[in-house]
């Protein structure tokens, strides 16, 4: 292989708590530098599995597929699995993140019945029936394939 000098991209697979695997995971930014390997949010990474994260305060700007995504609070951004992510600081920003497993969530027909959660065995929430993925389109959002930033009318 040629070195053409970027970084390594790291692969990094869904490796939920014992006992709660196929379930959605709710956690702090926190949280997740906690869980991660050292250095990890300091190179590329290819996510395995869905990861939704809610910006509730600070900013920081972040790679996906090439593309920059700013955080400022109230921005939602939703990596799939397959992409790639880099962080700017992570540290920087507080928000929740749910994490789970490639192939759980797919689109499904307008006017299916929106999705319920329900807690399982293990006190994480599982989600039932498949949910519905629909663009915010309230004249206060603006959006983008993969970010929603939503202002106080």
């Amino acid at each position: 292989m040629v070195n053409m000098g970027h970084d390594a991209i790291e692969d990094v697979a869904y490796r939920p708590p014992a006992g709660q695997a196929g379930e959605v995971e709710v956690h702090t930014v926190d949280d997740l530098l906690g869980r991660a390997s050292p250095g990890l949010f300091d190179r590329p990474q290819r996510m395995g599995f869905h990861q939704v994260m809610l910006i509730e305060h600070g900013a920081a700007r972040h790679m996906v597929d090439f593309a920059e995504h700013r955080f400022a609070p109230g921005t939602v951004l939703w990596v799939r699995p397959g992409q790639v992510q880099l962080w700017e600081d992570p540290t920087r920003l507080e928000g929740t993140v749910l994490l789970f497993p490639g192939g759980s969530w797919t689109r499904t027909p307008p006017g299916s019945p929106p999705p319920t959660l329900r807690k399982g065995p293990t006190g994480g929430m599982r989600r039932t029936p498949t949910p519905r993925v629909s663009p915010c389109s309230a004249p206060q959002c603006a959006t983008s394939p993969q970010t929603v930033r939503c202002r106080a009318p």
